[in-house]
C-alpha cells in the first residue's frame, strides 16, 4: 500500500537537507522525497515502513554531530490522491 509519511527532523541548512535526502533515499520502496528545511519536515511517498525511516535517520550518527537529525514520526496516512478518490466516491453515492 502506498502511503505518505511525514517525519520531523532537525534540518536547518542546505547541507543537512542533502544529507537527510541521501540517508532516506537508500531505503527501498520510496517513490518521492521532499525535504522542507524551513519546517524541518521530510515527506516520503511509497511503500516503506515508517519506523525504518525514523530509525535510519536516527542511526546516522557521525562524530561530532551525534543525533544530528533527531527524527520523529509526525504522521502516516494514505497518499493524498487516495484520500481524495475515497472522498469523491462517497459524494457520488450520496
Amino acid at each position: 500500500m502506498v502511503k505518505e509519511v511525514i517525519v520531523k527532523a532537525n534540518i536547518y541548512d542546505e547541507k543537512m537537507k542533502q544529507k537527510a535526502m541521501k540517508v532516506v533515499s537508500e531505503l527501498d520502496g520510496i517513490q518521492f522525497i521532499s525535504v522542507d528545511k524551513e519546517t524541518g519536515k521530510i515527506t516520503l511517498i511509497g511503500e516503506m515502513d515508517p519506523i525504518d525511516v525514523v530509525n535510519k535517520l536516527n542511526s546516522y550518527n557521525k562524530w561530532p554531530c551525534r543525533n544530528w537529525l533527531h527524527a520523529s514520526l509526525e504522521s502516516v496516512g494514505p497518499k493524498e490522491e487516495e484520500k481524495s478518490e475515497k472522498g469523491s466516491e462517497k459524494r457520488e453515492d450520496a
